[in-house]
């Protein structure tokens, strides 16, 4: 019997692998034994898979941190200042949820600035400066002071003009002013609504608020309730 051509198993797996390089057949593959099959598939399977694998991994946290970052994102900021003083935040924030239909998990904030304190003061120009607050609740002399500065927003770029009317006789109005080093007067804008007097605090919204629709309902709840603060 002439042998000089007989492949051995050996030479049958090799060449298998040889093929494996460009496309190894099913039949290929079952011809190799168990452990041959484990160690074609890791040679030629298992990195393709691990890719997938972490690419689906990635996925699924991106996810998942996208969903807690909502979760945790506040859907009202609400800044109190100076005189406008609450002990009880929670209770406020609970009867600001039900009032304006938010969910149980909905995050309400609000927070005291006392802005006679540097510390105070500054954690209220960094947050009004990204867009961490949405309504401001102050006194008439705050207002007088902040509004020519800028720190309110035109509540006609905000409301509608039939929400506007319905404020109309609390409207307070105000001019943005700016003045060179010496203090003197360098422009003066047109006056503009930037405030609703609801007698115990003046209610005024920022331009850069993340929540603005919530902010307009949160407008309605504070005329109503003006009896939630101190005075």
């Amino acid at each position: 019997m002439n042998t000089k051509f007989k492949k051995t198993a050996l030479e049958d797996d090799a060449e298998i692998y040889q093929h494996g390089t460009k496309s190894a057949t099913k039949d290929d593959i079952k011809k190799l034994p168990p452990k041959k099959r484990i160690a074609y598939f890791c040679d030629y399977y298992l990195a393709k898979c691990l890719v997938v694998l972490a690419l689906i991994i990635c996925i699924i946290l991106i996810i998942c941190a996208s969903i807690n970052g909502k979760q945790h994102t506040p859907v009202l900021s609400v800044a109190l200042i100076n005189e406008v003083y609450l002990s009880d935040t929670d209770a406020l924030c609970d009867e600001i949820k039900e009032s304006l239909e938010l969910d149980e998990d909905a995050i309400v904030n609000v927070t005291y600035y006392n802005l006679n304190e540097y510390q105070n003061n500054m954690s209220y120009l960094a947050h009004l400066s990204a867009g961490s607050v949405d309504v401001i609740l102050c006194s008439e002399e705050c207002f007088t002071d902040s509004a020519p500065q800028g720190m309110f927003a035109d509540l006609s770029t905000l409301l509608s003009k039939e929400e506007l009317s319905a404020y109309s006789s609390q409207l307070k109005e105000a001019s943005i002013v700016d003045t060179d080093t010496d203090g003197k007067i360098i422009s003066k804008s047109e006056p503009a609504p930037m405030g609703i007097d609801a007698g115990n605090y003046i209610i005024c919204l920022t331009e850069k608020g993340d929540n603005p629709e919530n902010a307009k309902k949160a407008v309605s709840f504070f005329t109503t309730h003006t009896d939630c603060l101190n005075p």
